[in-house]
């Protein structure tokens, strides 16, 4: 993370602003550079196009662990209808946390998950996040023999 923008979390005010980049792919493919933002933002020599959504990372809370989300407002029908088209096929998103006043510098990510279990309405998408490298970790992780578990043995 940069000095400016540990500088602009640890700050009573700032006038820095946070934004998230979102690259939804299908199947490798870029279909859609995302920023939660007002205008359209050119990052990283790529436009990415200002558009309503939400990126919750996961977390724990007293009532259990929060599995991450994603949710964008379907006002432009054309994600409705990529989704939709791409049943069956992986669809991916890596999320960018950059600062508006330095868009090529990423400060945080990229946090790359693949999008499932999506809830489609008039107003929301909403997709789950499941973490991208799950399907390259062995489950479970451990082998059950004398040397791991002397005590079954």
């Amino acid at each position: 993370m940069t000095g400016t923008a540990i500088e602009a979390l640890t700050a009573q005010e700032t006038g820095e602003i946070f934004l998230i980049t979102a690259d939804i792919a299908v199947d490798g493919e870029i279909l859609f550079r995302l920023v939660n933002n007002t205008e359209n933002l050119s990052s990283r020599g790529n436009v990415y196009e200002a558009f309503a959504f939400t990126f919750v990372l996961p977390g724990t809370s007293d009532s259990g662990v929060k599995s991450a989300s994603f949710e964008l407002d379907n006002v432009d029908r054309r994600i409705q209808e990529e989704v939709t088209k791409a049943a069956g096929k992986e669809i991916t998103a890596a999320f960018n946390i950059i600062l508006a006043s330095d868009p090529d510098v990423i400060e945080r990510g990229p946090y790359k998950y693949i999008l499932r279990d999506f809830q489609v309405t008039r107003q929301r998408i909403r997709a789950a996040l499941y973490d991208f490298y799950l399907t390259d970790l062995n489950i479970p992780g451990l082998r059950y023999t004398p040397q791991n578990f002397p005590g079954l043995f």
